[in-house]
């Protein structure tokens, strides 16, 4: 007997109850979600790091910056600090530690990778150093008078090792001075003692040095010191050397290796076009305005100008003569002078209405100067047009003005830098802000130089920094 079975469909559900549940679902998660929301511990506001709002100083040396070396002076002999130079993989600097003792750091890890026992000048090209070296220097045996013999050596700056003394034989016995300039050094000595040439003009020698040996060139001249504050001042450009030692202004051509005028001068500076400018004293033997010609090379023009420091300042503008008159900044022609109308002058005004009475003048080598006032004010000016960007004031010498003798002011990448006795401040350049986490001790001072900042505190350390981007 067979039996037949009958099989049953599924049930169906219907498409109307299939939405439902899937919106029942879809509100199910988000309740879940802003539940847990809810629940969770709410993020720390962020103070805003704009120029207006500074952010809070954090453990970096300096916005945008990081320490690389912490240096401590135990007072042993004395006590340098200061910046030499920087070159992309060290940064070179007295280290404190002794009043002639230059030494190279990391600059990513601040490692010491040389140090050594001299008195060094700027890096010269990038690469070398020209330093004044004590022979048979024992800092276990240290005297105090320093009576030692002293050579000038060519330094390696990547390695701190001599390459050889410059031969100064032919410059007399005596070293009075030297300077470096973008490829060399420039080197002035006489055979007598510093008596001798404080006396009067004595007969010198300027040797021009591109490495250890015999200079490259010798001039004859005559030093005579106007200055007891060892001022020396380079100037090159348009192949011209214009050299300021100690009051005495040279101007030496490159090419021919001829000394083409010195005077007397507070002040001295080269433009485009072979052009000389000079802030002469009362016995100064130039004239006006003057032209050398060159045997052998392209005539000079020298022109004078008489008022006294520091109402003439100049910023190194190759095409401007930038300096201070009764409009606060003015920027002159070079090839028309000072006696006509300038390019432009600013009218910014000082503390109370009174004049700004720059004692210092910076150029970005772009687009903008900045002015040091005695009565403690910064103005940045377009370099172009005059017009003031921004003026801050660092410090209140309303009252009594700041003495230009111990006024420091720099410009370095996005830094301005001005300080004198008794405060320290750095300034970004493009707005004239003072930068967060710098100086807790209005004694504390600062050096900028390069792309690299160094702070000295008041407790024998500072402190190295460099840009962490």
């Amino acid at each position: 007997m067979s039996q037949d079975f009958v099989t049953q469909p599924p049930n169906k559900i219907s498409r109307r109850m299939l939405s439902l549940i899937i919106v029942l679902g879809v509100l199910i998660v988000a309740v879940a979600v802003f539940i847990a929301m809810m629940a969770w511990p709410k993020p720390t506001p962020v103070a805003s790091s704009s120029p207006t709002a500074p952010a809070t100083p954090g453990p970096t040396f300096l916005d945008g910056h990081r320490v690389v070396a912490t240096i401590e002076a135990t007072d042993s002999v004395g006590q340098q600090w200061g910046l030499i130079g920087a070159t992309a993989d060290e940064v070179i600097a007295y280290n404190g530690d002794n009043e002639a003792q230059p030494a190279a750091y990391d600059r990513a890890t601040g490692n010491v990778l040389w140090s050594m026992y001299a008195d060094c000048g700027d890096l010269i090209g990038g690469k070398s150093l020209v330093c004044n070296v004590p022979q048979g220097f024992d800092p276990d045996h240290f005297d105090p008078t320093w009576s030692y013999k002293w050579s000038l050596e060519w330094i390696d700056a990547a390695t701190g090792k001599s390459r050889g003394a410059l031969n100064t034989s032919k410059l007399g016995t005596y070293i009075i001075a030297s300077s470096e300039t973008s490829q060399g050094e420039l080197v002035i000595g006489f055979t007598g003692t510093e008596d001798d040439m404080v006396a009067g003009p004595v007969d010198a020698v300027i040797g021009y040095y591109t490495g250890p040996g015999a200079p490259k060139w010798t001039l004859k001249v005559q030093e005579t010191v106007t200055t007891t504050e060892y001022f020396y001042r380079l100037d090159e450009g348009s192949g011209l050397f214009v050299w300021n030692v100690d009051g005495t202004v040279f101007i030496i051509d490159t090419a021919t290796r001829t000394l083409v005028a010195q005077t007397q001068a507070y002040w001295a500076q080269v433009f485009s076009g072979r052009m000389v400018y000079v802030q002469a004293d009362a016995d100064s033997n130039l004239l006006p305005e003057q032209v050398i010609n060159v045997q052998g090379g392209s005539p000079v023009t020298i022109r004078t100008v008489g008022s006294p420091m520091p109402d003439f300042v100049g910023a190194s503008h190759p095409d401007l003569l930038i300096t201070t008159g009764i409009n606060c900044v003015e920027a002159y022609d070079p090839a028309t002078g000072i006696t006509g109308h300038p390019v432009w002058a600013s009218s910014a005004q000082g503390s109370g209405g009174a004049g700004c009475a720059i004692q210092s003048i910076a150029w970005d080598g772009d687009h903008t100067v900045f002015a040091f006032g005695g009565d403690g004010r910064v103005w940045a000016f377009d370099v172009t047009t005059g017009q003031q960007l921004w003026s801050v004031s660092v410090t209140d010498a309303t009252d009594s003005p700041l003495d230009p003798f111990y006024l420091t002011f720099a410009y370095s990448g996005s830094m301005v830098l001005a300080q004198g006795q008794g405060f320290s401040v750095l300034l970004r350049a493009d707005n004239g802000q003072p930068m967060t986490g710098i100086v807790d001790d209005p004694q504390d001072m600062l050096a900028l130089k390069d792309d690299v900042l160094m702070y000295f505190g008041a407790n024998g350390t500072a402190n190295i920094a460099v840009p962490s981007f």
